[in-house]
Parts: structure tokens; C-alpha cells; sequence
């Protein structure tokens, strides 16, 4: 089977092998067992199972044991989102984002396909932006918006309304800033 993802996560299992958690296009969380990943360069060579890029992948799933991990075959890097790893700021929010969606996913269950194009779009906006907080803020809200938790938050509405592309052209006084980030740190907490 082939899929694309996200890497939002890569857990080493013993001494070669590694368990990949990705976003697929729906939205969904996909866990994958990788062995000898840290061996194949044929299969997974120059760090493509990396948290951040977005791959496309082949797999099998066992039929004799359904409830195993799919056993990851082969990935074929689609983006990596170079600028991120020039820049610690923005590495350090991309992977906050990574985390974050990891947290808010369950496996296998479809979310929608706007949690995966908040993520890719996020990671893109990131290694440009000249207002990270702010980005990291739109981020959030979206994504708990996403996920059918927000409640009304007092000045969120011109972030909701806009893109995370467009996260620059919002325009938040400071005491507006504080509140919607303390209310979002807030819900954050029940994940």
C-alpha cells in the first residue's frame, strides 16, 4: 500500500529499527514499524524518516495479525522544509507544531483533511515568517478549532477568518495577544 505523510514523530526501537508516527492526507494518524531503518540507505537512506518531512511511503499491513503496526517498505522524500533546520526558532516551532498534532491525533481516526493542510501550510509559513509567536498562536487556535474544541475566544475572529499564510496581515494589540494565548494555553491543557 502507498501513502503520503507528514512525519510528526520517530521513536528508535531496539538498535537499527524505528517507529514512525505520520499525518496522512485525511487527517489521520498512521504509525509505522521501520525495521532496519537506521541500516537501509537503499530503503531510508539520507535521513528521510525525519519529524517534519513530508513522504510518501510503502507499506504492509499483516493480515494474520491486524492489529500490528504496518511494516514500512520503502520512502520516497516529496519536501523537507530545508529552511526549517536553518534557524533554531523555527525548527523549534515547527516541532512544537509536530508535537502538538501528534498529541491532538488518534490513530487511524480520519480528523479532516484541514488538520493535515494546516500542518503542511504551517510548516511552509514557518521558514518565512518575521512574526513567529504570532504564527505559533494562529496555529494553535486552528487547530483546536479543527478538532471542534474552541470556544468563542474575544478577538480570535479576524485568525480564524484568515490563513496561516496571511497570519502577518492580522493585526492583534498586545493585551488582545495575551488573552487569546492565555486562553488557548488554557485548552491546550486538556490534551
Amino acid at each position: 500500500m502507498t501513502e503520503k505523510l507528514i512525519v510528526l514523530r520517530v521513536i528508535p526501537h531496539s538498535e537499527s529499527d524505528l517507529v514512525i508516527h505520520g499525518l496522512n492526507v485525511h487527517g489521520a494518524k498512521a504509525v509505522f514499524y521501520a525495521r532496519g531503518a537506521l541500516k537501509s540507505r537503499k530503503r531510508f537512506g539520507g535521513g528521510i524518516l525525519e519529524p517534519t518531512h513530508y513522504i510518501q511511503v510503502e507499506y504492509r499491513v499483516s493480515h494474520r495479525s491486524p492489529e500490528a503496526m504496518a511494516q514500512l517498505q520503502e520512502a520516497i522524500l516529496l519536501e523537507d522544509f530545508p529552511k526549517l533546520r536553518e534557524d533554531y526558532e523555527r525548527l523549534e516551532l515547527a516541532l512544537h507544531c509536530l508535537t502538538l498534532t501528534d498529541r491532538m491525533s488518534k490513530e487511524g481516526m480520519m480528523h479532516s483533511e484541514g488538520v493535515f493542510h494546516l500542518l503542511g501550510n504551517t510548516l511552509r509559513t514557518i521558514e518565512s515568517s518575521e512574526n513567529l509567536p504570532l504564527l505559533k498562536l494562529h496555529f494553535e487556535l486552528k487547530l483546536i478549532a479543527l478538532q471542534g474544541d474552541l470556544p468563542f475566544i474575544e478577538g480570535a475572529d479576524d485568525l480564524l477568518k484568515a490563513s496561516v499564510k496571511e497570519h502577518q496581515t492580522v493585526s492583534l494589540t498586545e493585551h488582545s495577544f495575551g488573552h487569546i494565548n492565555s486562553e488557548i494555553e488554557r485548552l491546550l491543557q486538556q490534551y
